[in-house]
């Protein structure tokens, strides 16, 4: 995972304004302002959008199309204060001397057949966000005459790619779908629609018979999905590693077929009038699509480590906190999870122009809380401690084990450390003869068969004192009683446990005449489902 910032938690502008026609700078920074004081927390280590005027709003004028850059080609684009080089819409151009995607901006006020918002000659769509958005040919073809038409719109973006980054990169496609008259043919959806990154202008001097380009995508969507879909908004995003260089982001479909030798091409729907002109039509064919929210956002800016040391599991882990979809390694889809063991956890969100990565380090607090006051009866040897993993062990007899095995009656103290910190105990052992007055059973099976369902012990004798504590292999209490006629069911906050071991500690006195010590034992039960 891409490291960005590490954090360690115990569990307890520059501006500028430009005069832009067609657009209000200032009516949007103010936005934007108010956006990052109501949203700080919830931007935090996010990465800017590479891309210049993603949503297509900003304008020079209210033209029908965007246009390839000068009179004339090839030329070179230049970037004049009065953005001479953009006649339409801002740092957006076309890519080929024949291309002429549209724009559609509500400035165009000539409906139905012009190119406003949502009303347009080539359908009715509501933008994605903003209110405006291109539209591409991503395929045209008609036996006999023209082999494949494309067209392309490209960026230059707001500064080149590093080297060996991980970028994000998305936008939004939506079908055309036009019944207005003079629009004749069969409507199609292709497949593998994609973005071009490159350190160059991309362009061709293809004709209009043969106009696209030949590049391989540097992201593109999968290979026989076709987007089908006129009334929504569709997503198309991948990871792209950068080379290093790369300032031109270029928007199209790169694959070169026909739809007599290639199945990439699905036909959707006829169009109203193709019927009645079949004579004309039937062979013509094309794929059209509006195209909004261009994004290229480094994703080593959106990546968060943080270490999380937890007393006890379960424990609830998230991150940031933003519409979009979640991924875990668990495999969990939700914004947070519940961790039930120590181990490093990450989660991806991908969000319309964010990929954020949060990877999360859980480890359990240590504890020398296993050394108590122990008798042990009728025993020549004992062994004390519980393995935590993780943790490094220090025993005052010189052991760096987690458990020892301790045959002589003294003090004994331990100290546990981990990154989270470290913890001293010191406890006596006695051995002692004691009348053995409690059982204990080595397994049991909560599956509610009504048969060995519980845990609990069986007494011999009168008891007048009496606690039970269990513990997992990982050292967290999970059940703790001081009624000898109470059981453990294997559930732990209303969740049921782990099949394994557990690890158990009874203190308890006997009420016989003459035996009132304290008494330990100590021992392990395997739960079976």
């Amino acid at each position: 995972m891409a490291k960005h910032k590490q954090e360690k938690y115990w569990w307890n502008a520059k501006s500028s304004i430009l005069k832009i026609k067609g657009v209000s700078v200032f009516r949007y920074a103010l936005y934007l302002l108010f956006f990052l004081l109501t949203n700080h927390s919830a931007l935090l280590g996010q990465s800017q959008n590479l891309v210049p005027n993603p949503g297509f709003e900003a304008y020079n004028t209210c033209e029908y199309f965007i246009f390839t850059p000068g009179v004339g080609y090839p030329v070179n684009i230049v970037y004049s204060p009065g953005y001479d080089s953009f006649p339409t819409a801002l740092y957006w151009v076309a890519t080929m001397p024949y291309n002429s995607p549209d724009y559609y901006n509500p400035c165009d006020t000539t409906t139905p057949f012009g190119h406003g918002v949502p009303q347009n000659i080539n359908g009715y769509q509501e933008p994605h966000s903003g209110y405006a958005y291109t539209g591409i040919c991503m395929y045209m073809h008609e036996y006999g005459t023209w082999d494949d038409y494309r067209e392309y719109v490209e960026a230059k973006l707001l500064h080149p790619l590093s080297a060996g980054h991980q970028y994000y990169i998305s936008f939004f496609v939506s079908l055309a779908v036009s019944h207005c008259p003079g629009l004749f043919g069969n409507v199609l959806s292709v497949d593998k629609i994609g973005a071009y990154l490159s350190d160059t202008f991309a362009h061709d001097t293809a004709t209009f018979e043969d106009a696209y380009l030949p590049y391989t995508p540097s992201i593109e969507s999968a290979p026989g999905w076709y987007i089908a879909d006129s009334g929504t908004w569709t997503k198309i995003s991948g990871v792209y590693t950068a080379q290093g260089g790369e300032q031109w982001i270029t928007i199209g479909h790169f694959k070169d077929n026909e739809p007599q030798t290639d199945t990439f091409l699905y036909t959707i729907a006829d169009s109203l009038y193709s019927s009645l002109y079949s004579y004309l039509y039937d062979s013509f064919f094309y794929c059209y699509m509006y195209v909004d929210d261009v994004c290229v956002t480094d994703i080593a800016g959106n990546a968060h480590d943080t270490a999380y040391c937890v007393p006890s599991f379960p424990a609830s882990l998230t991150g940031l906190n933003e519409q979009g979809s979640y991924l875990w390694n668990t495999g969990d889809t939700t914004a947070s999870i519940r961790a039930i063991a120590p181990g490093t956890y990450w989660r991806t969100l991908r969000g319309e122009c964010l990929y954020y990565t949060d990877t999360i380090t859980v480890t359990l607090q240590p504890s020398a809380s296993q050394g108590v006051d122990t008798i042990v009866c009728n025993e020549t040897a004992a062994t004390i401690g519980i393995e935590q993993p993780g943790v490094s062990f220090k025993w005052s007899t010189g052991d760096t084990v987690c458990c020892i095995t301790v045959s002589n009656t003294g003090l004994y103290s331990l100290t546990a450390s981990d990154d989270c910190g470290t913890d001293t105990n010191n406890f006596n052992v006695t051995f002692t003869y004691c009348e053995n007055c409690l059982s204990m059973p080595s397994a049991f099976t909560p599956n509610h068969d009504g048969l060995n369902d519980v845990f609990k012990p069986l007494a011999h004798c009168p008891i007048s004192q009496f606690h039970m504590s269990i513990y997992n292999r990982w050292g967290q209490l999970v059940y703790a009683s001081g009624d000898i006629n109470e059981s453990w069911d294997g559930a732990f906050n209303n969740t049921r446990q782990d099949l394994g071991d557990y690890f158990y500690y009874i203190k308890y006195t006997p009420d016989l005449p003459g035996e009132n010590k304290e008494i330990m034992l100590k021992g392990d039960v395997t739960l079976i489902r």
